[in-house]
């Protein structure tokens, strides 16, 4: 996951200012913003219509920590 405006920069965790990204990408875009980065967006982030959680742990009850928020 990786924060549009970075958090360093007065981003928020909002779900228009989160998306998916690689790793390479992540490192590469690190905390500047994506005019700094040179990159640009595959589509505009949006709040969800609805969220469905799962009951079953899909990581063997190993959640990586910093899922937590966004799950």
């Amino acid at each position: 996951l990786d924060h549009i405006k970075p958090v360093s920069q007065g981003g928020k965790k909002v779900w228009q200012n989160i998306v998916t990204c690689c790793k390479p990408c992540n490192q590469k875009k690190g905390n500047k913003t994506l005019k700094q980065s040179g990159m640009k967006l595959l589509r505009e982030p949006s709040i969800p219509k609805e969220i469905t959680i799962d009951t079953e742990d899909k990581f063997g009850n190993q959640t990586p920590p910093e899922w937590k928020d966004y799950l």
